[in-house]
C-alpha cells in the first residue's frame, strides 16, 4: 500500500483548541486503556542504558500518550527512576498539568517545542510516540539530524500501520469516543457538545485516524530514512513487535556508539 502525506485536522493551526485536545485525550486514553506500548519498554531500556542516562524528552506527547502506564512498568526495580519531560508543538496544557501532577516522574514543557528543532536545554534520550507519520521524508529525517547532532538517543514508536486491517480497525474510533468521552477526566462541557450533540470529534478522529494509517512509515521505509553517512556513528534498530493488538508496533531507535559525555 503506498504511503500518502494527507492532512490531519488535529495537526492544523487553524483546529480549534477544544477539538484537538479532546482528540489527544481520546488517544492518551486509548493508548493506556490499550496498553500497545508494552513491547516499547525493552527498547527505551536499552537505549537508556546505552547512554547512561535516566531522563527522557518526550516530543509529540498530546494528552502526555502512554507514559503514565509506560513510566512505572520502565523504573520497577529501578534504584535511580527514569525521569520524563513531556512537550508539543501544541502542548495539551491541561492534560499535561495533569499527568505531571499524578504520575511521579512526569515533567512537562507549557511552551511549545518543535520536534525538528529541539531547544538544547531539553536533555535525555528523545521519544515520540503515535506521532512520527505526521512528519514528511525530509521532515523525518531532520527530527532525526536533530537528535544526531545533539548527540541524543532517539525511539520512535508506531502503534498504527499503513495495512487494511489497521485502516479496518480505526472505523471503530467513532463509537470508542461516544463510549469512552463521559470517563475521560479534566471533565469539559465543550467535549460533550462537540461529540454528542454536533459530533465534531468523533468524525475528526476517523478521519485522522484513516490518514494516520495511509501515512505511517513501513520498516523499510524508516531503514531508508537512516541510510546516511551523518547518521553512521549511530547503532540503529529498526522493526515491528506485537503485543496484545493484532497490528504490530513499528520501532526506530537509535544511539551513539561513543556517546558523548
Amino acid at each position: 500500500m503506498r504511503r500518502y502525506h494527507l492532512f490531519e485536522i488535529h495537526d492544523q493551526p487553524w483546529c480549534p483548541r477544544a477539538v484537538r485536545d479532546a482528540m489527544t485525550d481520546f488517544l492518551a486514553f486509548s493508548l493506556r486503556v490499550g496498553n500497545h506500548y508494552a513491547t516499547a519498554v525493552p527498547w527505551l531500556e536499552r537505549v537508556l542504558g546505552a547512554c547512561g542516562l535516566h531522563q527522557v524528552t518526550d516530543l509529540c506527547s498530546g494528552g502526555a500518550g502512554a507514559w503514565p502506564t509506560l513510566l512505572p512498568a520502565l523504573n520497577a526495580g529501578r534504584k535511580l527512576a527514569v525521569t520524563v519531560c513531556l512537550t508539543d508543538k501544541y502542548p495539551n496544557v491541561d492534560a499535561l498539568s495533569r499527568a505531571a501532577s499524578v504520575y511521579d516522574g512526569l515533567t512537562f514543557s507549557p511552551t511549545s517545542v518543535d520536534a525538528l528543532d529541539v531547544p538544547d536545554k531539553f536533555g535525555g534520550v528523545r521519544t515520540i510516540f503515535t506521532a512520527f507519520h505526521h512528519f514528511t521524508p525530509e521532515q523525518a529525517r531532520a527530527v532525526l539530524r536533530d537528535a544526531v547532532r545533539q548527540e541524543r538517543g532517539i525511539c520512535v514508536f508506531e502503534a498504527t500501520q499503513r495495512s487494511a486491517i489497521a485502516i479496518i480497525a480505526t472505523l471503530v474510533s467513532p463509537l470508542l469516543v461516544l463510549l469512552t468521552t463521559p470517563l475521560m477526566r479534566p471533565f469539559r462541557l465543550s467535549r460533550l457538545v462537540l461529540t454528542y450533540l454536533v459530533p465534531v470529534i468523533p468524525v475528526a478522529v476517523l478521519f485522522d485516524g484513516i490518514v494516520s494509517c495511509l501515512r505511517t512509515y513501513t520498516p523499510q521505509e524508516l531503514k531508508t530514512l537512516v541510510d546516511d553517512p551523518d547518521f553512521a556513528h549511530y547503532e540503529w534498530h529498526v522493526g515491528e513487535e506485537c503485543a496484545k493488538s493484532p497490528i504490530p508496533m513499528t520501532y526506530l531507535v537509535g544511539y551513539p556508539v561513543s556517546p558523548a559525555a
